[in-house]
């Protein structure tokens, strides 16, 4: 089936970052951890902040493409824009294992009680509440791209893996969910075999995780930063 948002290369993702990223990449976050050399030498893990990420990205992007300028802290769907084209949401995951840990897609902030919308999982409402609440919000942008970064839990070894959109004129269909006891998976949105989509019960707020398959494969996942030394 035809997915929403679909995996970049490797190459796709350098010719949206520019070439030098990966390398300017690893400088910026030595910086950022210089000061907290002192824990870490201790054992302790460093702690670095959602917009942390963001801003090294975007930095990383700007030292060949100097239009890029960070757009983050909620303002919209993009926390990195490129000129008027390319507006970029950036996460950034840590994996130990066969998935990666859980980033928050679309969230709706509702003032009435939203047990209703979860009741028996309503498909179609949760649809309409949260899957094309998030297309509005991509089509909302001239070219919405998602980078992850990946990070490893010890070392915090990194890289980039990124999707572009392909199609958005997706409409409800109830297979396109499967339901459990506590969440349910939404299934047309990425392959199910690179990253899952899940809304849990109780919350109103789509969550993704992606798959060993996705950042392990030298294709598509770009080392951009070395480890802890």
């Amino acid at each position: 089936m035809t997915y929403c948002l679909v995996p970049m290369t490797v190459g796709e993702i350098q010719q949206l970052v520019g070439p030098t990223f990966a390398d300017t990449f690893h400088v910026e976050v030595e910086k950022v951890l210089a000061p907290l050399r002192k824990y870490i030498d201790q054992g302790r893990p460093p702690s670095m902040g959602k917009e942390i990420w963001e801003y090294l990205v975007t930095d990383s992007i700007a030292d060949s493409i100097p239009d890029a300028v960070w757009c983050g802290a909620g303002k919209g769907i993009a926390d990195v824009r490129i000129g008027d084209d390319a507006s970029i949401d950036v996460k950034s995951l840590q994996h130990d294992g066969n998935q990666t840990s859980e980033a928050s897609m679309y969230q709706k902030l509702l003032k009435d009680d939203t047990a209703g919308y979860y009741k028996g999982f309503d498909k179609e409402s949760l649809w309409k509440l949260l899957v094309k609440g998030w297309i509005k919000k991509i089509k909302s942008v001239k070219q919405y791209y998602l980078l992850v970064i990946i990070r490893n839990k010890k070392t915090l070894q990194c890289s980039l893996i990124g999707f572009k959109v392909q199609d958005t004129g997706i409409e409800y269909d109830p297979d396109f969910f499967e339901a459990t006891q506590a969440s349910m998976k939404v299934n047309c949105l990425i392959d199910p075999e690179l990253a899952q989509i899940k809304i849990y019960r109780g919350k109103t707020r789509m969550e993704i995780r992606f798959e060993k398959k996705m950042y392990t494969d030298p294709a598509y996942s770009l080392p951009i930063y070395k480890g802890i030394k």
